[in-house]
């Protein structure tokens, strides 16, 4: 016939699960804290962030936290894609400007570069208009109601820059852009950006790599 336990083991066993659900539940918050103070933290390329693992299109990659454009992508491990937001430094002497950049599966985006042979070349109008210097800048045939659109490339290169960008919709703001381009074998990287970051076109590429360099995976 067994035994019964004695009531003083029992109580001792009881306390060290009190004890061990009560640390659990200490280190869950400081987590919860860290995230909730980096939400505060505006996005950086310090070494010394939380990193956020997010697995796209079988890729896994790990993510600053601070880098994530909405908070709830931070709770997600598998993801068809992710939205993020760089600061890069474009223009000399000019504050920073912030990029929002999606991170998608690679045959969901065509590059721009192949964009500008494949289709926006058969829809440009005759007209040329202003541009920053260095690109040209061409409208496209109307698309969608009366929304206008343009594209700005450079000419002269073999994997050239290119932004298509939409006209304003709103009075007071500038017109949007995007620019498309692979990272990886299996990701794109999609860029939105007011028209301004243009005038740093030739940084472009550089700064947003170096941002791209941080997430292990890539």
């Amino acid at each position: 016939m067994s035994q019964s336990k004695n009531p003083k083991d029992l109580m001792f066993n009881l306390f060290a699960i009190a004890l061990v659900l009560i640390f659990s539940g200490i280190a869950v918050a400081y987590y919860i804290d860290s995230l909730e103070q980096s939400e505060a933290k505006p996005p950086s390329l310090n070494d010394n962030e939380i990193l956020i693992t997010k697995i796209i299109s079988g890729q896994k990659l790990l993510i600053p936290a601070t880098w994530f454009k909405y908070n709830e992508e931070r709770q997600a491990e598998f993801v068809d894609y992710t939205e993020l937001v760089f600061i890069l430094p474009l223009i000399e002497n000019s504050p920073n400007i912030e990029i929002q950049v999606t991170i998608a599966p690679e045959r969901l985006n065509i590059p721009s570069a192949k964009l500008l042979d494949d289709v926006y070349l058969h829809q440009f109008l005759p007209d040329q208009i202003n541009s920053p210097k260095g690109l040209i800048g061409k409208p496209l045939k109307t698309m969608v109601g009366n929304i206008e659109e343009n594209v700005f490339y450079d000419p002269f290169s073999a994997n050239p820059f290119v932004a298509k960008c939409m006209d304003k919709i709103v009075k007071e703001t500038s017109m949007r852009c995007i620019r498309t381009v692979q990272i990886s074998e299996q990701l794109s990287a999609t860029y939105s950006f007011e028209y301004e970051a243009l005038l740093g076109w030739r940084n472009f590429d550089m700064e947003a790599q170096n941002w791209l360099d941080k997430i292990a995976g890539i």
